[in-house]
């Protein structure tokens, strides 16, 4: 099992021969392997519904000098086919953009002949957000350490610059700054599979902290200086042979750190920093409120966006989520499920959740499952104008809970 959880090697065979002993139980185990062929390319045409057509293509080599090594480069680019996760300003002009990623990647599994693996990152994209488009540059270190089958600690420290620009309110989502970071995270694993689990616990815990410090922003129109803290916990509990109960149980909160005062020119009073629109809290990902859309579920209780809000104090998320699932069969399983969740500024109220209930498809993969849900809204809302909201929404997922 540990040899073949390396990924090294395409064939492991192990033969016993007997002893000649007094103890027949004796016997010598000869393990015969053969390495894989590590070289890899693949690229991957298709259309995802956030965002269009893409085409993505990367070149894999593992096992670098024999030492388990990895090297990697990808890329992608897409084009977005609707604007509906845009703002209503952005929407209406109907700006095309290609959107693009590319990624370099290595891995170094022993840092100094010690077990802790290194994984080092170079990135560059440009991607669209809700009011405003982004050109990203981000260069990442993360040394994890396993402990055991069930618990791993990582620490990143990550340096991006980012370029804001074609923003709904230019002094507000236009401009260019710094963010360095460390990111020390903790994983408890007790579940008895990782791609399909039955019963058992997962939790996952992060802090991140931006500091001048370790290199981001201190100028004189913004500092940048906040944390940003996040737990995510899921439970499994077998209630029969083809009954599974499973739950999630999110939560993050961040502050903004840069709180000292400064006059503005014309007299008005502001803290020198805030938390940069790009690093708030959105529930969207294994976050999202199935039976909402992104522009939905990220609503403040003002009606407001959550990033059309400068946060210059604190801001919160919460997520939970409860499903049933039944078995019906070995790569097949249907489920009932609540969702609830919201995203809060300067105040955190557990009472004012959007929530939705629906069914979930789910067909099992050698990946994940391939999730197809369902959500009803409870408790539609009016958009401005008096509009009410859609009743529901259809997700397509891979392995998110």
């Amino acid at each position: 099992n540990v040899l073949a959880s390396l990924g090294l090697f395409s064939q492991i065979k192990i033969t016993p021969l007997n002893i000649s002993s007094k103890d027949n139980n004796l016997v010598n185990l000869v393990v015969s392997l053969k390495e894989k062929n590590f070289g890899t390319f693949e690229i991957g045409p298709g259309f995802r519904t956030d965002i269009g057509l893409k085409f993505s293509s990367g070149i894999r080599y593992n096992n670098v000098s024999g030492a388990n090594r990895t090297v990697s480069v990808r890329g992608q680019v897409n084009q977005r086919l609707s604007f509906d996760s845009l703002d209503p300003e952005r929407r209406s002009k109907k700006k095309s953009l290609l959107e693009y990623s590319a990624l370099v990647n290595f891995i170094e599994p022993y840092v100094f002949k010690l077990p802790i693996s290194l994984n080092t990152q170079l990135s560059a994209s440009r991607r669209r957000f809700r009011s405003f488009d982004a050109k990203i540059l981000r260069v990442s270190s993360i040394f994890s350490k396993v402990f055991s089958d069930a618990l791993t600690s990582s620490m990143k420290y990550q340096f991006e610059t980012i370029t804001q620009e074609n923003g709904t309110i230019p002094e507000r989502d236009n401009g260019s700054f710094t963010i360095g970071s460390i990111t020390p995270s903790l994983s408890l694993d007790f579940r008895d599979n990782t791609i399909n689990p039955t019963k058992g616990y997962l939790g996952l815990f992060s802090l991140e902290f931006a500091n001048p410090a370790l290199l981001s922003q201190d100028k004189d129109d913004l500092k940048i200086s906040f944390f940003k803290a996040v737990s995510r916990q899921r439970f499994y509990f077998p209630i029969h042979d083809s009954v599974i109960l499973a739950m999630s149980v999110a939560f993050g909160a961040q502050k903004n750190l840069a709180d000292g005062k400064k006059i503005g020119d014309d007299g008005s009073v502001r803290k020198e920093g805030n938390i940069p629109s790009i690093k708030v809290f959105r529930l969207n990902g294994v976050d999202l409120v199935r039976g909402f859309a992104d522009d939905e579920v990220n609503r403040l209780e003002t009606g407001e966006d959550i990033n059309d809000i400068v946060v210059e104090n604190t801001a919160y998320f919460s997520n939970f989520k409860i499903e049933p699932r039944y078995y019906m069969g070995d790569n097949l399983a249907v489920g009932l499920f609540f969702d609830a969740g919201r995203v809060f500024v300067n105040k955190f109220d557990p009472f004012s959740q959007r929530s939705s209930v629906g069914i979930s498809f789910k067909y099992l993969t050698p990946v994940g499952t391939l999730d197809f849900d369902y959500g009803l809204k409870l408790h539609r809302r009016r958009e401005s104008g008096s509009k009410l909201e859609s009743p529901g929404r259809f997700h397509v997922s891979i392995g998110f809970f």
